[in-house]
């Protein structure tokens, strides 16, 4: 699993205190020497105790500073384990800490990683969604952090699909932005700036057959509340399957796959045109890393319906 190494550094002492009284501005100071020092010491983690009061004694801007310090600091003591750490329990609780006090993009995409590979799809899809919401606003013109988004996409349809066919299946909701709009797997943000144009919902089918499973039936649903939200005038829709059976039988699946993914959307919305595209075991999905996944999973994430519209 490829593992990426904090990428935030801040120097505490030089933020500057704007609308404070000067007792607030000398509180804030000794909180933020103290922070720093604590960050500074083999156990950085200790200093979640301080961030409540950071919280109640800075500015928002230093406050958000501060934990972002923080979530570094913890980062770079897991990278201090190495690739294969002893105590990997102690890995996973670092990396919750980071993410879940941090609230940085880049500790939410290793611990849903880190989740993925324990095959955890649920919560991988979960927190490759958030690192999503957390990454979007700052994408708009880095072509490195639009990369990123990229990948965060791929992932987060990987997991969630690999949820809808674990067991009896699950549906991860797809996230709403920090502006109400569809975020996470769905980002629209992330479609006007090139990183995410195809959709791929959940939607999961009974064997050998059109009919959805009720996490499909729970899937379709929630994707026609986003494509309200998009209003488009024309959507595509694309079945693939595995790689199993022959190619005549898989283009025929495919085929009444997808019609019964458009016939259901258009029977909701029905102002859309509608073009479908069978493709059988043709196009296997471009997975992020092919080595994260057994046999039987590429099968699951290539048995899909994908959606794109204008």
């Amino acid at each position: 699993m490829f593992k990426r190494s904090a990428i935030l550094c801040l120097t505490l002492a030089a933020l500057t205190l704007p609308q404070v009284t000067p007792a607030q501005a000398a509180d804030c100071r000794d909180l933020l020497g103290e922070l720093g020092g604590t960050l500074r010491s083999p156990t950085p983690e200790t200093a979640e105790s301080l961030l409540a009061p950071i919280y109640d004694a800075c500015p928002k801007d230093v406050y958000d500073k501060s934990r972002a310090a923080f979530a570094a600091a913890v980062l770079r003591k897991v990278d201090a384990m190495g690739p294969k750490p002893a105590n990997p329990a102690e890995e996973r609780r670092l990396l919750q800490l980071a993410a879940e006090k941090g609230q940085l993009w880049d500790a939410f995409w290793r611990l849903a990683d880190d989740q993925l590979e324990a095959r955890e799809f649920k919560a991988a899809a979960v927190s490759y969604q958030k690192a999503i919401d957390l990454l979007e606003p700052l994408a708009t013109s880095n072509d490195q952090l639009k990369e990123r988004g990229r990948m965060l996409v791929k992932r987060a349809n990987e997991a969630r699909l690999l949820a809808a066919n674990q067991g009896t299946g699950t549906l991860v909701v797809a996230t709403t932005n920090h502006r109400g709009q569809p975020g996470g797997a769905y980002s629209d943000a992330f479609n006007t700036r090139g990183i995410q144009a195809v959709k791929i919902p959940p939607i999961t089918f009974k064997f050998d057959s059109a009919e959805f499973t009720q996490v499909g039936q729970d899937a379709i649903q929630e994707l026609i509340g986003v494509i309200k939200s998009a209003q488009p005038r024309t959507i595509t829709v694309v079945g693939h399957t595995d790689q199993k059976g022959t190619d005549a039988y898989n283009l025929d699946l495919s085929k009444r796959r997808a019609e019964a993914v458009a016939r259901y959307v258009q029977s909701r919305i029905g102002d859309a045109q509608y073009a479908i595209v069978a493709m059988g075991k043709r196009k296997p999905l471009d997975l992020s890393d092919g080595s994260n996944y057994r046999q039987d999973e590429i099968d699951q994430l290539n048995r899909r319906v994908e959606m794109s519209w204008e």
